[in-house]
């Protein structure tokens, strides 16, 4: 099992609505696939491996089988929530715990084919719309991205549309995802296309938290959860 980290990150002042700084982290082991080959041309490949490089590198995503991550959310009622998260990098699974100072309690938990979400103790069951979409969500984000392109899963292709939009498509060529990078290749921002609206987040500095680098701070431009 991977290590965890004892310390917590503090935010960067000026970041205002809704960020996560996160604090942990825990990875387990699978197996990596060395000789498939990425889709795309050079320079967005080039562009992906640079990205999987700065985040931790290829033999920690490519041997991980679960995610925990511990984050302060800054949420835009105002109030500062702990946010606890689970994943399971394989099957797509996740659980989510979030509690706010004043008591409110949000449980949430994604598989495949079962789906549920609690706020403050009333549970409802999402249905089969709102499962897919949360289904799909979980393949658009960053860590199973990462996870997948360290598994060298010939199902991904990478486009690069101008020297700092990164583009991630499914083996089915729908579009999961795209990457804003700088000039030096570095995470800028991830977005994605959910239930039609484009849900765009801007990232600070890579940080250590453990067994990965990841972003000190999140920032939502809906400023939702």
């Amino acid at each position: 099992m991977g290590r965890q980290l004892g310390h917590q990150l503090q935010a960067q002042e000026g970041v205002t609505r809704h960020f996560r700084n996160f604090c942990g982290s825990a990875l387990l082991l699978a197996a990596v696939n060395a000789h498939a080959q990425l889709r795309g041309e050079p320079a967005a490949v080039a562009a992906a491996e640079k990205l999987l490089a700065d985040v931790g590198g290829r033999d920690i995503w490519a041997n991980a089988r679960t995610f925990y991550a511990e984050e302060r959310v800054f949420l835009s009622s105002g109030e500062v929530a702990q946010l606890l998260v689970w994943r399971d990098l394989e099957s797509g699974a996740r659980r989510i715990e979030r509690r706010t100072p004043s008591g409110s309690l949000y449980r949430e938990w994604i598989a495949e084919g079962e789906g549920w979400e609690e706020r403050d103790g009333v549970k409802t069951a999402l249905n089969e719309h709102a499962l897919a979409a949360e289904r799909f969500g979980l393949r658009q984000e960053p860590y199973a991205i990462y996870r997948r392109l360290a598994l060298r899963d010939p199902g991904l292709r990478f486009e690069l549309r101008d020297p700092r939009s990164l583009y991630v498509y499914d083996r089915d060529e729908r579009l999961l995802c795209w990457f804003l990078l700088d000039g030096k290749g570095a995470l800028v921002s991830w977005g994605n296309f959910y239930e039609g609206a484009i849900n765009q987040h801007y990232y600070g500095p890579l940080v250590d938290v453990g067994d990965v680098n990841l972003p000190k701070w999140g920032v939502s431009t809906t400023g939702s959860f």
